[in-house]
């Protein structure tokens, strides 16, 4: 929270209605704080980052998205 506020990232969250996910709540916490952190840290000031959730079938796809530069494709 401190880098977010420190570099006025705005944090935004698209919620998702009625998904229920049978996994590791700790590991699935641990590996979100992770990318978020990671998110914060790699974009600039006034840049955005966010969390938005898909489904598809029995699927269900978690982003982490943010308005850093990102890493090169050839990498």
């Amino acid at each position: 929270a401190a880098v977010v506020d420190a570099k006025k990232i705005s944090f935004v969250i698209e919620p998702h209605a009625d998904i229920k996910i049978c996994a590791d709540r700790i590991a699935l916490e641990k590996i979100l704080i992770k990318l978020l952190r990671n998110a914060a840290k790699f974009t600039p000031e006034n840049g955005r980052v966010g969390v938005r959730v898909e489904t598809e079938d029995a699927t269900v796809n978690i982003f982490v998205e943010d308005s850093g530069a990102g890493i090169d494709a050839e990498y």
